[in-house]
């Protein structure tokens, strides 16, 4: 019902806030420091609009113009949806809440997963599709799955179209309320509005939740190769950071003041580090259990300036991508003598203005400024206060006048006390730090030239500040210069110290070059051999030099390796020279020094133990970690079958078995590093004192895991918390994948029936009792066969198979890629008598086609017999 004029952009968002064909999920700047990120109604263009009979012509062309960049926008997404099939995307996404509410007590951790995987910093929302995603990617539960994948599939039916902005990442783009730090009070407002009820209710059991499983996590922080740290000597900070339901880590760098303030300088939302140079399995969220980290900090910040004044100030991503970064502050018009709140919004690879923005008392979204000739931006400094508040004062103004170029970029920052904060917030809101103090002076730098440091194996060098930092490729750190002409690299060679040794075997893999000569130089006080050489490469003649020495303190060998154009080989050996004079070996590094906490194995499975707990293994099959009267003692055998309560309730006999006064509670679900666990607390009275305990069981990989923890009533609830659950999370997400969950997409351990079939038809009976799926065949002749109900696509498919009766000359296995329609399926067979066979059946197998060998065939990777177990 619009007129048929043009209106503005702006008219029409406004009017399209109740109404509209189009959902444009687009970033905005933050009024308050952190992430914000919201769902705008509206249309991207202000030609007329267009009846609703052209609405599809019409949004085809405008998507052409949109990826064409005619009309685009590089921060900006399009999407056009059809609202008429929004009622399936709402069903999915209330049958998904249901799911997730009855499965909380074990599903926890893959929620929390999900929420960071699809949320924005600390803002209310969540992006739908990401969610979804995370959840039927990652969670090892079966319903959850499911319904996370309905959810998908209504999302991706419901865009017809969709345009993103170049500088924006793939995603969904559809927002909805799913707060990180919320309450069951807040989920109720959100319930009022009458919307997603069934949401609002799973949101209420969230916060529930996370509230109680939500301990404060473990951080500790210790500068190491204590001395003034500059932008050439940068600070390497030992971290250890600990817990489970974990949601953010953050690190903020402040000055302290005369008055002792602590001034805000800069913020950084951290993500696990990679375990080693080159590795990228490091999880994108924080897992459970404890983490050895590291944080290098190069003693610079983000200075804004118009070009005539500036000072430092921090830079606050706009939306999860951070190609877009805000400074919050006030934008004063000229002849005004007070201002608005306002950002400037910086492109983060440029360091160039993209926009002013205003914010309006009760407006929503902010408003781009067109700012005046003589207007005024001052820009707040922040300031640290109690509990992680945040306090702002006006600081220096920067004026839009004729040639101001309003730009940031990173300068080292003056001397003097500096504090390195870190916060470890759990899914409950809880919350833990820790500080390292910093003496900064950056008075004598060597002009043109940053340092890096080398957070596994601590060596430090300098290098041009115009290069782009080097990075691991391939086990090999590399870096190229601005113009693609210079290439650098450092190699590393283990238990090799021997400098000509060194040289051959790099020169062994370059290939054809000719060597010009040899010298001697030094780096970090060790003797190095320097070979010059040349080659040809696409008719360009090339020079390089090598440097080759060893590190006797760690056993490591080093070969650096620069080459350029021929024509510029004074200014590849005068940067080969200053790399090498400034090269240090320092005291720092991953794994360097101990920590609060090693690493243990400890009934099979690797787990963080406290650095003061003796262990035993007892005679009783128990392996024991102690220190004085408190202990974690663990076990673990291969499955029995008899589920995680019968576990629980079989030790809780055994803990109670002469123990006057001995009281225990029933087997309780309990959540824990994404696995499923049943847990009983109990407690007893010894020389007058209260003792309390706990027993928890859970299976990994078809075995039993069972924990028996007993500590003096006083101080049990912080070590529960603090230690005892910290090291179970620890073992079992390693055993479980690493990251704090499964990994899995699907699995199955037959607690319960499930989607998969019981009864009998002729010839055969199925059903599903201790923790097993039993199928029986009576019928001499005959094919049968059950499925999980699902659909994967390509992957690894793993099952424990066992015969417990029966004739061996038999088959029984894996069925794959199953169509119950047409009766077909791939296959991996096995006999009891160690045979296999791997094919495909048509027509119930009327018509097998052998796909391996010319059928069956004997292996003896096969376990035969009776009751012997095979993984298939």
């Amino acid at each position: 019902g619009f007129d048929a004029g043009r209106v503005s952009r702006l008219e029409v968002y406004d009017a399209l806030q109740a109404h509209a064909d189009f959902a444009v999920a687009s970033s905005q700047p933050a009024r308050e420091p952190g992430w914000h990120y919201e769902s705008l109604l509206g249309d991207l263009f202000t030609e007329p609009l267009v009846a609703p009979g052209d609405l599809a012509q019409a949004m085809a062309q405008r998507y052409v113009d949109f990826r064409s960049g005619e009309r685009g926008d590089a921060y900006v997404n399009m999407m056009a949806v059809d609202l008429a099939r929004f009622g399936a995307v709402s069903g999915a996404l209330e049958a998904l809440a249901g799911v997730l509410q009855d499965e909380l007590p074990v599903a926890l951790s893959d929620v929390v997963a999900a929420r960071q995987a699809a949320g924005v910093g600390g803002g209310a929302t969540i992006d739908l599709h990401r969610f979804a995603a995370a959840l039927s990617q990652h969670s090892a539960h079966r319903r959850v799955v499911e319904a996370s994948g309905a959810l998908l599939r209504a999302l991706d039916d419901v865009v017809l179209l969709q345009a993103r902005g170049v500088r924006l990442p793939e995603a969904g783009d559809i927002a909805f309320y799913f707060p990180q730090r919320g309450s069951p009070q807040g989920a109720g407002e959100f319930a009022e509005a009458g919307a997603a009820p069934a949401w609002a209710e799973f949101l209420v059991a969230y916060y529930e939740a996370a509230g109680e499983h939500g301990a404060p996590p473990l951080v500790s922080a210790a500068l190491r190769d204590e001395g003034a740290a500059s932008a050439q000597r940068p600070a390497y900070v030992d971290l250890e950071i600990g817990g489970w339901h974990m949601e953010t880590v953050t690190a903020a760098v402040a000055r302290r003041e005369e008055e002792g303030r602590l001034r805000l300088l800069a913020h950084d939302a951290l993500t696990p580090n990679p375990a080693g140079p080159g590795d990228e399995s490091a999880p994108w969220y924080w897992p459970s259990g404890v983490s050895e980290e590291f944080y290098v900090w190069d003693t610079t910040a983000a200075y804004v300036s118009d070009g005539a004044n500036g000072d430092f100030a921090p830079l606050w991503p706009v939306a999860a991508h951070g190609e877009l970064l805000a400074v919050a502050g006030q934008y004063v018009a000229p002849g005004e003598d007070e201002g608005r709140e306002a950002s400037l919004v910086f492109e983060a690879d440029t360091g160039q203005l993209h926009a002013v923005w205003g914010y309006d008392e009760g407006a929503s979204p902010p408003r781009p400024i067109g700012p005046q000739m003589g207007a005024g931006f001052q820009v707040y400094n922040h300031y640290l206060g109690d509990e992680r508040a945040i306090s702002y004062e006006p600081g220096v103004t920067l004026v839009f006048t004729e040639g101001a170029a309003f730009t940031y970029d990173h300068y080292p920052l003056p001397g003097g006390d500096y504090v390195l904060q870190f916060a470890a917030e759990s899914a409950g809101g809880r919350v833990a730090e820790a500080q390292a103090a910093v003496a900064v002076d950056n008075e004598a730098l060597t002009p043109g030239l940053q340092a890096y440091l080398d957070p596994y194996y601590g060596f430090q060098f300098l290098y041009p500040l115009t290069w782009p930092a080097p990075a691991y490729e391939s086990g090999q750190l590399a870096a190229v210069d601005a113009e693609g002409d210079r290439r650098f690299s450092v190699s590393l060679w283990p238990q090799t110290t021997d400098a000509a040794a060194l040289k051959q075997a790099a020169l062994e893999t370059f290939g054809a070059v000719t060597v010009l000569y040899e010298t001697q130089a030094t780096a970090g006080g060790e003797t190095a051999l320097l070979t010059a050489y040349g080659y040809e490469a696409e008719g360009e003649s090339r020079t390089g030099v090598l440097a080759t020495f060893g590190h006797g303190g760690r056993d490591l060998g080093v070969v650096v390796d620069l080459d350029g154009p021929a024509t510029g080989e004074a200014e590849t050996m005068a940067l080969m020279d200053a790399v090498l004079s400034g090269w240090q070996f320092r005291p720092v590094g991953l794994d360097a020094a101990p920590g609060g906490w090693t690493r243990r194995e400890v009934g099979g499975l690797d787990m963080a133990v406290p650095s003061d707990y003796a262990y035993e293994r007892l005679e009783n099959g128990w392996e024991r970690l102690s220190s004085g009267d408190v202990f974690l003692a663990l076990r673990t055998e291969p499955a029995s079958g008899m589920g995680r309560p019968a576990i629980v309730a079989r030790w809780l006999e055994v803990a109670g078995n002469g123990v006057e006064g001995f009281e225990a509670g029933a087997p309780q679900r309990f959540a824990l590093a994404g696995a499923g666990w049943s847990r009983a607390d109990f407690s007893y009275e010894s020389s007058g004192a209260i003792v309390r305990g706990l027993l928890m069981a859970t299976i990994v990989d078809s075995r039993e895991v069972v924990a028996w923890v007993e500590a003096p009533d006083a101080g049990f609830q912080q070590l529960e918390s603090n230690v005892f659950l910290v090291m179970l999370a620890d073992a079992v997400a390693a055993a479980m994948g690493g990251a704090g969950e499964s990994g899995l997409l699907y699995e199955e351990t037959f607690d319960e029936e499930g989607s998969w079939g019981a009864g009998g038809v002729e010839g055969a009976a199925a059903a599903v009792t201790g923790g097993a799926y039993n199928l029986s065949v009576s019928a001499e002749q005959g094919f049968f066969w059950a499925t999980a109900g699902q659909s994967f696509a390509d992957g690894v498919f793993e099952v424990d198979a066992v015969q417990t009766e029966g004739p061996l000359d038999n088959g029984y296995g894996l069925l794959l890629r199953a169509s119950a329609e047409q009766e077909a399926f791939y296959a991996l067979e096995i006999s009891g008598d160690g045979f296999v066979w791997i094919g495909r059946c048509e027509d119930g197998c009327a018509r097998p086609t052998t796909l391996v060998g010319e059928g069956w065939f004997y292996s003896g990777a096969v376990r035969q017999g009776l009751d012997a177990r095979n993984r298939l």
